[in-house]
């Protein structure tokens, strides 16, 4: 897939497919729901008069994901060359094809050039976001590449039990990868990973930095004692040698 063709949002009204367009954003102002697109591009035979008391269905693909929006708008501004403003009567998602914003402004972000770490994002919100987002691009991992040792190391930023996950998937899978964003979705990704591994994993070792550090900071987190060693018990099970500084 094209750089390009990442973000793909679609305007259907009726059954005819009116628009497209290469960015759009939701925000509510004095309890007032606002929908800003950006070059907004007509089909033929269509007008922003079909935006204006129609129900419109807004399909979003973000690298082939599905998300959707059904709004009714009241009026329209153009702000500028590129962005129009439509104030709208009603929005609503879907409760499957859920519209999240940040998962479209990661995936703009990634069609124009923009690389994130997971360090860019501050709170818990938002990491949780960018591990989605990994998730859709890289999906579920099947195999740990060609590396015989993954390091991991205390750092300043490492605070949380999500965290930990953010660098892992960091880690083990380089940018935009993917490696869980909790326990039960960790182990999944190791059983994936193992049923599709052509060869064992004798030869190779996750080596933990500061070990006890950080497990005391995830420890700190109610509900996530030990966290760290629930963790490198996972990797054991699965045949990675754990190996502790």
């Amino acid at each position: 897939m094209k750089e390009e063709d990442i973000v793909q949002i679609r305007f259907f009204c009726k059954d005819d497919r009116i628009a497209e367009a290469e960015y759009l954003s939701v925000e509510i102002n004095e309890g007032l729901n606002f929908l800003n697109i950006v070059n907004l591009k007509l089909n033929k035979n269509f007008s922003l008069s079909h935006f204006i008391c129609n129900e419109v269905i807004i399909k979003i693909y973000l690298k082939g994901k599905l998300m959707l929006l059904t709004c009714n708008s009241l009026t329209y501004e153009v702000k500028d060359d590129s962005t129009i403003i439509f104030k709208l009567n009603e929005i609503y998602t879907d409760e499957i094809y859920t519209f999240n914003q940040d998962y479209l402004d990661v995936f703009y972000g990634w069609q124009n050039g923009r690389e994130y770490t997971w360090r860019d994002f501050k709170d818990k919100e938002e990491k949780e976001s960018w591990l989605r987002c990994c998730c859709f691009w890289s999906g579920v991992p099947h195999s740990l590449g060609k590396m015989n040792n993954y390091i991991l190391k205390d750092e300043e930023l490492l605070k949380t039990p999500l965290d930990l996950h953010c660098l892992l998937s960091e880690v083990f899978f380089g940018k935009r990868g993917y490696f869980g964003s909790e326990i039960n979705a960790f182990i999944d990704c190791l059983i994936n990973i193992q049923q599709n591994a052509k060869d064992n994993f004798d030869n190779i070792k996750v080596i933990i930095n500061n070990y006890d550090d950080i497990n005391k900071k995830m420890s700190r987190n109610i509900g996530y004692e030990n966290y760290l060693i629930q963790i490198s018990m996972e990797l054991e099970k699965h045949g990675l040698q754990v190996i502790t500084n």
